[in-house]
């Protein structure tokens, strides 16, 4: 059993990296053995594991009273390679790589908004890039940057002085797989539905938007392993619909013979693992066949299923007990 309510995992050179709570533990291939755990006091969200140049970097906003911080430290061994103090506190979604750089969006009393700089390998801050925006999230694909901003979508490369602006509204709720971006876009007093928007991020350009009713602009987007075929959650309990985003085509409907709720879900070779919660707070696992819909065999998760991933040929299930790595043949 691993350390409860796992925000993040992360499988590098043979070992689960788990962020869970105020602690960052790293695990054998089986989830048997503890190798390590680095303690991170106070944190109050970190949903960011980020690779780069053999470390793990990690934002640590400190929770309420504690300091904000990157934290980096080698994935076999636990062993922390530098630590930068941060003049802010490091939002969620709202950090990427980018060749041997680590982005973050700033934003605070006496500097406005600003896309930071930090050198991967030493955690020393190289730049600062003014933005007159809200950021709700930060992602890179090819040699471009690409920030998703209360009113655009923001592109462009390291060093360049501006951003190419491309409108798009309230963008949130990133998903990547890939290249490819998938993302809400949502006007303000629009409570009568949203956007899901499939942009390909190595070529700066959008590939289809598709418009779904619903309040709800948090909604699950679940990538199915082909461009622009997404498994999307409409409202909640209203079942998952598959669709392809750049005909407008509605594919096929699942999970509406009740009020499942979809916490997080993840394309295995096996089919579409999604881990759902109903209105009595119990959870399960449902596995879909990604071209038609019907339900499949699934794994049972002994401790719920909140978060799910898929690393090394096993599906990686947690909850607010423990943490669990599934093998099974469909």
């Amino acid at each position: 059993m691993t350390p409860p309510s796992p925000l993040n995992a992360r499988s590098v050179d043979g070992m689960w990296v788990v962020h869970c709570g105020e602690v960052i533990v790293g695990w054998n291939d089986t989830l048997e053995d503890l190798a390590w755990t680095i303690h991170c006091p106070g944190t109050a969200f970190c949903d960011q594991l980020l690779e780069v140049d053999g470390v793990v970097v990690v934002p640590n906003d400190g929770g309420s009273n504690g300091v904000s911080e990157l934290i980096a430290f080698a994935p076999a061994t636990g062993a922390v390679a530098w630590r930068a103090e941060l003049d802010f506190r490091p939002r969620e979604q709202c950090a990427a790589v980018l060749g041997d750089a680590v982005f973050l969006y700033a934003s605070g009393p006496g500097h406005g908004g600003r896309i930071v700089d930090v050198d991967a390998g030493s955690g020393t801050t190289r730049g600062a890039t003014p933005i007159a925006e809200e950021v709700k999230w930060l992602a890179s694909a090819g040699d471009r940057l690409i920030v998703g901003g209360r009113g655009a979508l923001n592109v462009g490369r390291p060093g360049e002085a501006t951003m190419s602006r491309h409108p798009s509204t309230n963008n949130r709720m990133l998903t990547q797989e890939g290249g490819q971006l998938y993302f809400v876009s949502q006007e303000s007093d629009d409570a009568a539905g949203f956007d899901v928007c499939w942009w390909d991020g190595p070529e700066a350009a959008e590939r289809g938007r598709m418009r779904f009713p619903g309040k709800r602009p948090d909604t699950a987007i679940i990538p199915t392993g082909t461009p622009g075929i997404v498994a999307v959650e409409q409202s909640d309990g209203q079942g998952l619909t598959a669709v392809d985003l750049s005909s407008g085509e509605r594919l096929w409907t699942a999970l509406a013979d009740r009020p499942w709720y979809v916490r997080s879900g993840v394309t295995t070779p096996h089919g579409l693992a999604v881990a759902l919660e109903d209105d009595d707070m119990a959870t399960r696992i449902a596995l879909l066949d990604v071209r038609t819909g019907q339900e499949l065999a699934a794994p049972t998760a002994e401790g719920g299923a909140d978060l799910m991933w898929w690393f090394d040929d096993r599906l990686v299930v947690g909850s607010s007990l423990m943490v669990e790595a599934f093998a099974w043949q469909a």
